[in-house]
């Protein structure tokens, strides 16, 4: 595969990072992967104990954070000639790595790459995957490594963000539904001042406070319902299902708008 399709589909740069996960791992994977690094790689490891950094990964330390008997890890950098491995100590059922593709320049760099990822499966006999950064099981793997095979995909056609105006189209869902998101938010505040307001004023001029909830009940209303919409809308943006956060959102406002007209003007 030349250099040329590996920078647009697999190295390209948009901001993000590239992560590398071995799933479904044990304290003697981790024990392997760690054996690995001292002995093949040059590593900076910081040593909470000592307050120094070093050259060797300390396996009781990260054994003791990831049993959860110490808090004294960092994360530890894996130097591959040019290019900067971080490794994060996330759990112990699975290895997961970054790196970023701006340090990824030639069909050389990428060969490091590649090896790093074969020297961990064929160490751990298992399968190491690059995939975009936050991967979730469901996107695509950028590539695979299970010993010496090694698979890549390139279905996606992907450019640097700000050549490729098709991913600029596609994040408009996303920064659409931040704006509905920022203004039921905005409704929310909206409709609680004035519930703040009623029981201040309640309190101020000594009325009984049996009194509050007639009082307010309009605003306590539209802001019990505006409440869950933006709790499920936000739970949905972070699913990244952006239609359906402008589609509640755009509902919500509407009912709100109708509501306001209702209450104050029939």
């Amino acid at each position: 595969m030349n250099w040329e399709t590996l920078r647009k589909k697999i190295y390209y740069i948009d901001g993000s990072l590239r992560d590398i996960y071995v799933k479904n791992t044990n304290i003697e994977d981790w024990e392997k992967w760690i054996d690995l690094i001292n002995t093949g790689y040059k590593v900076a490891f910081y040593n909470g104990l000592s307050g120094e950094t070093e050259s060797q990964i300390d396996k009781s330390i990260v054994f003791d954070y990831l049993n959860g008997k110490s808090d004294l890890l960092r994360g530890v950098n894996i130097h591959l000639e040019g290019i900067l491995i971080k490794c994060h100590f996330f759990g112990g059922d699975e290895i997961e790595n970054d790196i970023t593709p701006l340090e990824i320049n030639s069909i050389e760099d990428h060969n490091r790459l590649v090896n790093y990822l074969k020297d961990v499966s064929v160490c751990l006999g298992k399968e190491v995957m690059l995939t975009p950064e936050n991967y979730l099981d469901y996107e695509r793997k950028l590539i695979v490594v299970n010993g010496n095979d090694i698979e890549f995909d390139v279905s996606g056609h992907i450019m640097p963000e700000h050549l490729n105006q098709d991913k600029v189209k596609n994040d408009s869902p996303k920064k659409l539904s931040i704006i509905f998101l920022t203004i039921l938010l905005c409704l929310l505040i909206w409709n609680i001042i004035p519930i703040i307001q009623v029981k201040m004023q309640l309190v101020s001029d000594f009325i009984p406070s049996s009194i509050f909830y007639e009082v307010a009940k309009p605003f306590i209303y539209i802001s019990t319902v505006l409440l869950l919409v933006n709790i499920v809308a936000f739970a949905l943006f972070f699913k990244r299902k952006y239609l359906t956060v402008i589609i509640l959102g755009g509902i919500a406002i509407c009912l709100n708008l109708l509501y306001t007209f209702f209450n104050h003007f029939l």
